[in-house]
Order: structure tokens, then C-alpha cells, then sequence
């Protein structure tokens, strides 16, 4: 065999078993997207939570008059205009029960949207010619918007902004790198553009302004006509002004250039990095915030090499460079302005909070357009290596979603569970500061919060088909009964009450126990509580694991088993419990304190 054919023997194998492993890399990163999404829906937070809370009962407060409304709609959040976030929980509140379904579905959609729009730029590049590797393309793009590390956006209602603010940068990206295509932009159509997405952005996120900033940094390296560059520069500077002058101030701006500079390379290298344990209470495991500052000079240095790239050579890296480099100057100019204003809070709860993860990662994005533009788009003999190139990519981002699945989902699992256990408190109406205290810092907050959810079915007291108080009979008797494994382990009175935020009666009690539905093959939706008068006292939800559950059944689960809720009952003795399935339509009597079955 001659010395070429070999060689083209080899390249053949070579690309066969490339292919076979960016298929499989595509398969997982699918995997990763579509969990993420399945958990999302099986974990959603039934109330407002802290900032949420706060929110709500202001935006309650509100609905007076229609200039009173207006005002809290347009009112500042610290230093950002939540106008779109609002309006999603509004429409929630009137049309969805209040369950904050609707910002949930919103967020993740607009994280798709956002990832289409980023593989249709990838396609036009031309680089991806065939069927089998556009459809791995988008498996690895979506990666980079659905990912376990981002659960603190995509599933906490009251981040909604940062979905909002993801997607009018994808779109201002796409906008630039399509004018970037054309001999010369056409300046209104663009600058329509720009403004409608700057508009939107002004009442969504205080960084708004580097939508124009970011337009104007890529006019100059494109090297596009001083008028167009000219205006946009004097638009951003006038939104900058702007928005500047009607945004408070959240506290002492820090001037320390290193510690912005640090802060801002933290900002841009850590949306797969945690640092910070936040929702849990401390650290068991050992991310280094190094690896983030590695990761954002590695970012830093791309997007400022590729500009000085672009100035000397027109045309370098096409338009999917130039869609990555407004990514990049987007995440980079937002990163600067958070270390204006909060590098004073610390790295950890700075920088690498995870609520900053899912912005964060548009960087990351842009600089794999930058790196795939500059390599491929002008030399079509190196096109043969995209796919080596696309399974580098799948490499980098599965190594950090995948050593961090379990335990992010793990961690927002657990805080999903105390936000359950705390909505109890206010759907059974327990004066107890501490459990309100996990709903909103301000107690009373979350207690005005629960009045009002009570009176319009919203929230937590739409998932339940009761009320404490109701006739037990009458709930049981459009039910039918089946069989469970269960045990009432704990019915203790809780002291302390001395604060009364609701106007109830009863002595309050914590209760819980374990219980398996048998035909179901599920732990025990809701538990209900009713007292020897036949009236509903108490609900609990199973919350937790149960040691107890599992030595009584013989097996281990990684399900909770163990239901933890509250009751408020007149008379102590008589007190039984009954297991509701998932449907609601089913139920299994559990006895009284003590019973095991």
C-alpha cells in the first residue's frame, strides 16, 4: 500500500472513531439538558422566596390604583428595573394559581431560544456541512443554557431577569454578527434593533447599557464607518448616563482596580465553579476559586488577542468570531460593572455566586466562536478537524457538568424541601418566626404574604385540595382507600409562639413519620392530620430521607420517604393520619402516634 493511501487510511479510521465519540459525547450532553429540565419539574418551589417574598407582598400592597401599580412595576429591585419579571408573575398570580410555574417555563424557554439562535449562527458559518454533525452542534450548545450548574436560574422563579437579559444578548449578538456579513451595515435598521433590545433590557437588568457598549466595541474592530461608529458610542454612553441617574445605589462602590480585575476574571471563569454553599450551610467539597480566575484570563485574554486579531486582519474568524466577540465583551464589560458595585462582598459572594452562572456562560460560548471562526472559517483544508474540534468542546463541558450533577441537584433538592416545610407553616398558619424565616427574612412578610395567598387560592394553598378545618368525612368520601407501609413517629407541641401573625386557634405541633404507597410504588405525596372530631388539624409533605423507613422495609431509597409537616389541633388525643397519593384520588389510613404498618 502506497505511503498516501495509508495515510488516507488512517484518516478515515481516525474520523470514524471521532465520529463514534461525538456521538456519544452528543447523547450525554442531550441526557444532561433533558434531566436538568425533567428535575426542574419535579422540584419546583411552591412559594416567593426570600427576594421573591419581598416582591410579592410589595406588589400586592400595590394593586390600590393603576398609578400606584406602575410605580411598583418601574420601582428599582437594588440596582435593576424587574419590569419583565413582574409582569410574568403577575400574569402567574391572575391566570396559574400563583405556583410560579409561569417564570419557571419562561426561564428555560428563553435559555432554549437562546441556544437555537447560537447554533443558527454556527450553521451560517458554513462549517457544519452535514445532518449528523448540526444535530450534535445543537446537543453541545445547549450545554452551554440548560446545565445542572445553573439551577440557581433556571429554577428559582425570581431569577427570571437573568433569562430575559441572557436572551437580548444572544440577540444582540446575532443582530451584530449578521450586519457583520454584509459589506456595510444598514445603520437604522441596526440601530432600531439595538434600541428595541436596549429598551427591554432597561427594564430587566441594570446592565442594559452594554448592549450599545458592546455594539460599539465590535463597530470599532470591524472597522465599520466612523458615523456608524460614532452613534453607537454616543447611545451607550447616553443609556450609561441614564441609567446611572435613576439607579440607587446598594451600598460603598469599591475603586480597587486589582480587586475588580479579580473580581471580574472570577465573574467571567466561574459558572462551573462553586465556591460558594450557598443553598446548603458550608463547604464539603474542594473547587478552588483559582480554577474560575484561570478559566476567566484564559477569556479575558481571548477576547482582546481576537479584537487585536480582527483590527490587523478584516474579515478574521467571519461572522461567527465576530457573534462570539460580542458575547465575550457583553459578559467581560457586565463582570467590570458587578465588580464596581459589589467586589466589596467577596469573591464568594461575589463573583462566583451561582447566581451569575447562567449569564457567565455566554463567555464561554463566545470564546469557542471566536476559536472556531479563527481556525476554520478562512482555511477550508482545515474544516476536516471541526469535529475534533466540536468534541474538544464536548470535553471541556462535560467534565464540569458532569462532576458537579449530583451535587447541585442534591443541594437545591435539599432547599426546595425547606421551602416546602416552611409554605406549610403558613398554609397551616404556625406563629413561629423561625420556620416564616425561611420563606423571607422579614417574618411578617411572609406572613402578610400567606394572608393574601389564602384568601385568592395562590400558591401553596393551590397545590392542596383541602383546608385546615375541613370535614374529614367529606374529603374521604370522594376518595378511594388503598394500601401503604408507614409509621407516625413524632407529634411534638412547638413552644415559643409569641409572636401571633395569624389569628387561628389550636396548639401547635411539628409532626412526621415515614410512609410508602404500596400499589403507587411512591413515598407519600401529602400526609394529612385529623383530630378526634373528624375535622383536618394538619399536612405534611415528604421532605426527608428515613433511616427508619428503610431499616422497617428492608431497602434503601433515594427518595424521601420521610413526611415532615405541622398540625394545630384543639384536642391532643385522638389525633390520626392518612397517606395521600400523588393523584390525590387515593389514600391509606396510617393510625395514631406510634402506629407502624
Amino acid at each position: 500500500m502506497k505511503t498516501e493511501d495509508r495515510k488516507n487510511k488512517a484518516t478515515e479510521i481516525g474520523s470514524f472513531y471521532i465520529g463514534v465519540l461525538l456521538a456519544i459525547c452528543a447523547v450525554v450532553a442531550g441526557y444532561v439538558v433533558l434531566s436538568t429540565l425533567a428535575w426542574q419539574s419535579r422540584n419546583l418551589i411552591p412559594v416567593p422566596w426570600y427576594d421573591d417574598m419581598y416582591d410579592h407582598v410589595r406588589m400586592h400592597n400595590a394593586m390600590t390604583d393603576f398609578r400606584t401599580f406602575m410605580a411598583y412595576m418601574i420601582s428599582p429591585h437594588n440596582e435593576h428595573r424587574i419590569f419583565t419579571t413582574r409582569l410574568v408573575s403577575l400574569i402567574d398570580e391572575r391566570f396559574f394559581t400563583g405556583r410560579e410555574f409561569s417564570q419557571v417555563l419562561t426561564t428555560n424557554l428563553l435559555q432554549i431560544l437562546g441556544g437555537v439562535v447560537s447554533w443558527v449562527v454556527f450553521l451560517r458559518s458554513g462549517l457544519f456541512e452535514n445532518r449528523y454533525l448540526r444535530l450534535s452542534l445543537l446537543s453541545l450548545i445547549l450545554l452551554f443554557f440548560i446545565n445542572p450548574n445553573f439551577l440557581y436560574t433556571l429554577f428559582v422563579p425570581f431569577q427570571l431577569q437573568f433569562a430575559v437579559m441572557t436572551f437580548i444578548c444572544v440577540v444582540t449578538a446575532f443582530v451584530m454578527s449578521n450586519a457583520s456579513a454584509k459589506e456595510g451595515p444598514e445603520p437604522a435598521k441596526l440601530i432600531a434593533a439595538l434600541l428595541a433590545l436596549a429598551f427591554v433590557g432597561t427594564f430587566t437588568l441594570g446592565n442594559s447599557p452594554i448592549v450599545f457598549i458592546a455594539a460599539a466595541a465590535t463597530s470599532i474592530v470591524l472597522r465599520w464607518k466612523r458615523s456608524t461608529t460614532v452613534t453607537l458610542a454616543v447611545l451607550a454612553i447616553i443609556h450609561t448616563a441614564i441609567m446611572l441617574a435613576i439607579t440607587p445605589t446598594t451600598g460603598e462602590r469599591s475603586h480597587n482596580v486589582l480587586e475588580i480585575l479579580k473580581f471580574s476574571l472570577m465573574y467571567i471563569g466561574g459558572p462551573f465553579i462553586r465556591a460558594d454553599p450557598w443553598p446548603g450551610n458550608f463547604v464539603t467539597w474542594g473547587d478552588s476559586p483559582h480554577t474560575a480566575t484561570v478559566c476567566g484570563i484564559i477569556l479575558f485574554v481571548g477576547a482582546v488577542g481576537f479584537a487585536i486579531a480582527r483590527l490587523i486582519r478584516p474579515g478574521l474568524g467571519g461572522r461567527l468570531a465576530v457573534f462570539g466577540f460580542v458575547l465575550l465583551v457583553i459578559v467581560i464589560g457586565t463582570s467590570f460593572a458587578g465588580g464596581l458595585a459589589r467586589a466589596q462582598y467577596g469573591i464568594v459572594s461575589g463573583a462566583l455566586t451561582k447566581k451569575y452562572a447562567s449569564f457567565a456562560a455566554l463567555a464561554w460560548l463566545g470564546f469557542y466562536a471566536v476559536v472556531a471562526g479563527v481556525l476554520f472559517q478562512a482555511n477550508k483544508s482545515r474544516r476536516q478537524y471541526v469535529p475534533a474540534s466540536m468534541l474538544a468542546a464536548f470535553g471541556v463541558m462535560l467534565s464540569f457538568t458532569l462532576l458537579t450533577l449530583d451535587r447541585e441537584e442534591q443541594l437545591w433538592k435539599k432547599s426546595r424541601d425547606t421551602a416546602w416545610e416552611a409554605a406549610l407553616v403558613g398554609f397551616i398558619q404556625i406563629n413561629d418566626q423561625g420556620e416564616l424565616r425561611q420563606m423571607d427574612v422579614n417574618e411578617k412578610e411572609a406572613a402578610e404574604y400567606m394572608e393574601y395567598a389564602k384568601r385568592h387560592n395562590l400558591g401553596v394553598f393551590a397545590y392542596f385540595p383541602f383546608r385546615i378545618g375541613d370535614d374529614a368525612s367529606a374529603f374521604f368520601a370522594t376518595r378511594t382507600e388503598t394500601a401503604c407501609r408507614s409509621e407516625v413517629q413524632r407529634v411534638t407541641a412547638m413552644t415559643g409562639q409569641s409572636t401571633r401573625y395569624f389569628d387561628v386557634a389550636g396548639a401547635p405541633a411539628i409532626i412526621s413519620g415515614w410512609a410508602w404507597m404500596t400499589d403507587e410504588r411512591k413515598p407519600a405525596t401529602t400526609v394529612i392530620a385529623v383530630d378526634s372530631t373528624n375535622h383536618i388539624v394538619g399536612a405534611a409533605r415528604s421532605t426527608r430521607k428515613s433511616g427508619r423507613a428503610e431499616e422497617w422495609i428492608g431497602q434503601s431509597f433515594d427518595q424521601n420517604l420521610g413526611w415532615y409537616g405541622y398540625a394545630r389541633p384543639m384536642v391532643w388525643d385522638g389525633i390520626k393520619f392518612y397517606a395521600l397519593t400523588s393523584s390525590g384520588k387515593q389514600f391509606c389510613p396510617m393510625g395514631s402516634l406510634g402506629s407502624v404498618r
